[in-house]
């Protein structure tokens, strides 16, 4: 079986650019204020001495200027801001990043999977950067919901959001312990213009019950393990031949332990 190659060319792709036009939407804007709240509230228990964030807005890592980490990094393959903000800015591939293993102590991938090459793949590198302990927040859109729906459309063509069942059985196998997610938007990806008092009183009554189909998840979780992609199959012996002696077979046996 050929092992799959990525591309590391940094460069935006065709979901993250189509991504980042409808964030200029009236609904782009109103998902990232409503995202913004609960982003801050998790990152607060945020502690260490560096976090790394990784996603196609860059001007939303200002969600964490008030976490405790004292070092912020920003990386994505087209990492463009008009300003820092005390926050270091690396162009990366988010399946490829340029640092060390364990090197921080919490990550967030925002909106990261939604546009990543290898969804996969991303959330492997970001358990190599982690170390037991790591803090780790992902947000992303639930497939699940009445965001599918615009999945034609030209700004969500080239996504792939992972469900949340599927992205629970992953960070398991990484050795992540999940807490309980937060679900937010549950209406899709409607113009803001369509917002009213009815509706209101409705999102408000969803957003308490927390269904499992809002159109954005919000999921932290902790890396207690090293998981199953750490594992490696010890080399067998090698097999003895049948017309050797069974003394021969015997010392054959010891020789390959």
């Amino acid at each position: 079986m050929r092992q799959k190659t990525h591309d590391t060319t940094l460069g935006p792709s065709d979901a993250e650019t189509g991504f980042r036009v409808w964030l200029r939407s009236p609904a782009g804007r109103l998902l990232c204020e409503r995202e913004r709240p609960h982003i801050g509230r998790i990152v607060r228990r945020f502690h260490g001495d560096t976090l790394l964030w990784i996603g196609p807005q860059c001007d939303a890592v200002a969600t964490t200027d008030r976490c405790m980490v004292r070092t912020r990094m920003l990386a994505w393959s087209s990492a463009r801001v008009s300003h820092a903000g005390g926050v270091g800015v690396v162009a990366a591939n988010p399946v490829a990043l340029p640092f060390p293993p364990h090197c921080f102590d919490n990550v967030v991938l925002h909106h990261a999977l939604d546009v990543a090459e290898d969804r996969r793949a991303a959330l492997r590198e970001v358990a190599r950067v982690l170390p037991l302990g790591g803090r780790l927040l992902i947000v992303g859109f639930n497939p699940w919901s009445l965001w599918s729906l615009a999945k034609p459309w030209r700004p969500f063509r080239d996504m792939h959001p992972v469900s949340p069942l599927r992205l629970a059985d992953w960070l398991d196998l990484l050795g992540f312990d999940r807490e309980r997610g937060v679900h937010l938007s549950y209406r899709g990806a409607l113009s803001a213009s369509l917002e009213g008092r009815h509706w209101k009183r409705a999102s408000e009554a969803v957003n308490r019950v927390q269904l499992p189909f809002g159109g954005v998840y919000i999921v932290a979780a902790t890396r207690i393990g090293h998981g199953m992609t750490a594992l490696r199959r010890a080399p067998l012996p090698a097999p003895v031949a049948a017309s050797a002696t069974p003394a021969a077979a015997s010392s054959s046996a010891v020789k390959g332990w």
